[in-house]
């Protein structure tokens, strides 16, 4: 997942502080009921250290996050796509469901990434569109360990944009 939509980045004001919008929390919340709705309630959340991540677990903690384990890392703020997925290796087998809270180029990338080699079908051309902020990328595994993500393994299962929830 992107984080929510985030306040511009005005001179003097590092990158990592910028806030969440009040849309942004809004779009964070109707991502976390679709989750729910959907049954795909995480028991670990992967989480940036910038400031509208933070903000953006918070915000759907409150509708998801009762039994969800929390990693806040340092290493998926502005990370790269063999970054992410070097993170992504490092959970637990035994844990089925991830979500994970990042940043764009690199969230959009791995996801584009992992859908090479998927039939092209309505949810992939939306993907292709673009990752706003607040979208999710759901994607199964087709293997038992965390440690060997890559496109051959992994279908697209839902690529969901938070205005269309509205």
């Amino acid at each position: 997942m992107r984080h929510g939509k985030s306040e511009s980045n005005d001179p003097g004001k590092e990158d990592i502080d910028r806030a969440l919008t009040t849309h942004g929390l809004n779009d964070s919340i109707s991502i976390a009921n679709w989750i729910k709705e959907n049954a795909l309630l995480p028991e670990i959340a992967l989480i940036s250290s910038a400031r509208r991540t933070q903000e953006t677990w918070d915000a759907m903690r409150r509708v998801i996050g009762k039994n969800t384990s929390e990693v806040k890392q340092d290493e998926l703020y502005l990370a790269s796509p063999s970054d992410i997925l070097e993170q992504i290796s490092n959970i637990d087998d035994a844990v089925k469901i991830v979500l994970l809270i990042g940043h764009n180029p690199g969230i959009e990338s791995l996801a584009m990434h992992l859908i090479i080699g998927d039939s092209l079908d309505i949810t992939q051309e939306k993907l292709n569109e673009g990752f706003s902020a607040g979208a999710l990328a759901a994607f199964e595994l087709n293997n038992e360990n965390w440690t060997d993500i890559k496109s051959t393994n992994t279908k697209l299962i839902k690529f969901i944009r938070p205005r269309e929830l509205e």
